[in-house]
């Protein structure tokens, strides 16, 4: 919730300072229009040439990826990088993701940073921002949730498991003694 709201009272801030510049490029268009809006300005929205399924997975798999890498890096029984690093290194990967994943729909990975810019172009645009492009607006907010658990998911039932067997000492289900197999 203190995600959306700060990024709601982004957008606002944004919004009042490059007022006269949107005004002068959407001309008479409501600001959530499209094709002539300013609303991909704010939010995220998809290409032309992607479907809902196609932009459903973008969110999924980038988020996926987000949460499970997170969890990797972060996982203490993961030969951790130093914990001061852990900042620049999710920097480095939400770039990869969005080098990767941003061309199909600006990549939102985050509920918040879609939500609450579209809420207020929908307060400024009188709610269109949620009927552009189909109805998109659930597709940042759905995908990147359901995404995030599943990539949670897949690290602590694959990477997890592992790492905790080795920390228990276990291979399968045979025990550990200490020697080597050949």
């Amino acid at each position: 919730l203190d995600q959306v709201l700060g990024a709601f009272v982004a957008a606002a801030i944004l919004y009042l300072v490059y007022m006269g510049a949107i005004n002068l490029f959407i001309g008479t268009a409501n600001i959530a229009d499209a094709t002539k809006g300013a609303g991909f300005v704010f939010y995220t929205h998809p290409q032309n040439f992607v479907g809902t399924f196609g932009a459903f997975g973008d969110e999924f798999i980038g988020t996926a990826l987000l949460v499970g890498l997170i969890f990797a890096i972060v996982d203490v029984r993961n030969q951790p990088v130093q914990a001061n690093l852990n900042p620049l290194i999710i920097g480095f990967l939400i770039v990869a993701i969005g080098a990767s994943f941003g061309r199909n729909t600006g990549y939102a990975i985050n509920p918040a940073r879609d939500f609450g810019p579209r809420l207020w172009v929908a307060f400024v645009s009188g709610g269109e921002s949620f009927s552009v492009n189909n109805f998109y607006f659930w597709i940042p907010i759905v995908a990147p949730l359901v995404g995030g658990v599943a990539g949670a998911f897949i690290y602590d039932f694959t990477v997890g498991r592992v790492l905790q067997a080795k920390m228990l000492g276990v291979s399968g289900t045979a025990e550990v003694k200490g020697e080597a197999v050949r």
